[in-house]
């Protein structure tokens, strides 16, 4: 997993040196990255922070520029179903890199490899060739990514402060803090892909967009419906054994790390579930299960 970002001109070339600069002092600043890399053209700027969370990270190389055909991609991912994607890829290295295998889906189905990956990401490619950026987010949108389209271009970011710092000419968005102040303690939702900032908006989940020097456009990759056929069952227990399945995959997978795990645990029933349900299955190989949790300090 990491972080990413990056701007793009379609008319005018770029001083990436300078944007780099801008960019890599708030991200070394807010958060603990291994390594940052970057690409770039005369237009265009990717970079990626990197964090070494699994064995295959510590061997990421992104972003990606493929100058034989013609496009720079980078990626904020760990995956769930790499065997899968390995398979249908033909690839037999089983330490290849997360981000390696996005950019192999990507030269193989092009913008369709979004809807074939699971688990958590958010992708930029830059398609020089049609002079297009393509943003994607997962499934729920759980790597939040963060777009400015702006007179020369587009700048993407994990991050808001990045962004604001490189662009400040970017304004507060009066309706978002009206929506928070008339509901305290709530995440405004006006538009789901509001921001607190004006013409900066959030990549919905399950969607891509491709954005060219005059248009913008947005589609749905999935929606829970399409999984409605997967889990038709006859009787209440087959649901709940169905349940339990599902959620023990869940669980499991996320465990993938060359580290030690951790869960911010409170006191409902969502995280303690998965919390007894990492700890069974870390237990097995000896590791631990470090949790946090909130606890109010009083005077008293």
């Amino acid at each position: 997993m990491s972080a990413i970002w990056g701007t793009l001109s379609f008319n005018h070339n770029i001083s990436s040196s300078s944007i780099d600069e801008t960019m890599r002092i708030h991200y070394t600043a807010k958060c603990k990255l291994d390594r940052i890399e970057t690409a770039s053209t005369e237009n265009c700027y990717f970079a990626c922070g990197i964090q070494h969370l699994t064995d295959e990270a510590k061997h990421e190389i992104l972003p990606i520029y493929d100058r034989d055909n013609g496009f720079i991609i980078t990626a904020d991912c760990i995956l769930d179903n790499r065997t899968e994607l390995l398979d249908k890829l033909n690839i037999s290295d089983n330490n290849i890199p997360d981000g390696t295998i996005i950019y192999h889906a990507y030269l193989k189905w092009r913008n369709d490899a979004f809807s074939k990956l699971k688990g958590l990401f958010s992708i930029a490619v830059y398609d020089k060739n049609n002079k297009q950026l393509i943003l994607a987010s997962d499934h729920m949108a759980s790597r939040c990514l963060y777009y400015y389209r702006h007179a020369n271009g587009i700048t993407f970011s994990t991050l808001l402060a990045p962004m604001l710092k490189l662009h400040p000419e970017i304004q507060p968005n009066k309706l978002y803090y009206m929506d928070y102040l008339k509901a305290p303690g709530l995440i405004p939702k006006v538009i789901g892909t509001e921001t607190p900032y004006t013409d900066v908006f959030a990549m919905p989940p399950a969607s891509y967009a491709v954005f060219s020097a005059n248009s913008s456009d947005f589609k749905q990759y999935w929606h829970p419906s399409m999984e409605q056929d997967k889990f038709k069952c006859k009787t209440p227990a087959e649901y709940l054994d169905t349940f339990k399945e599902v959620m023990h995959d869940a669980v499991y997978v996320s465990l993938r790390s060359c580290g030690g795990t951790g869960i911010l645990l409170s006191s409902g029933m969502d995280s303690l579930t998965v919390g007894t349900l990492a700890a069974t299955e870390l237990a097995r190989g000896n590791k631990p299960l470090n949790t946090y949790t909130y606890v109010p300090v009083t005077n008293d």
